[in-house]
């Protein structure tokens, strides 16, 4: 939702916390939301197809995944893992050490 509105992750969430009162559950750790705006690239990465659709990656992600998300947004490897690792706590990820950077 943050990406189609164009508007900081946290932003987001502030303005759902308001429609908690009339029943939204919001199932996310509160302080792993991070900052900054949701790129394309950042969907195809959270994602198992690589599609920007559910089912989301969860758990470890290894250099396949890596490597399948570098070839869709024709970023490194190196680079994807950064991007998975800004979403880590969220998503409760363990880049592999394949996508390590240094």
């Amino acid at each position: 939702m943050s990406g189609r509105l164009g508007m900081p992750l946290r932003e987001t969430h502030q303005r759902l916390t308001r429609m908690t009162c009339l029943g939204l559950r919001l199932e996310y750790p509160v302080d792993a939301v991070p900052a900054g705006i949701v790129h394309w690239r950042d969907l195809l990465a959270l994602t198992v197809h690589v599609d920007g659709q559910r089912p989301e990656v969860r758990g470890h992600v290894g250099p396949d995944h890596l490597t399948r998300v570098a070839e869709a947004t024709g970023e490194p490897a190196a680079e994807v893992g950064k991007r998975l690792r800004v979403y880590g706590p969220l998503f409760s990820l363990g880049p592999s050490e394949e996508s390590s950077d240094g």
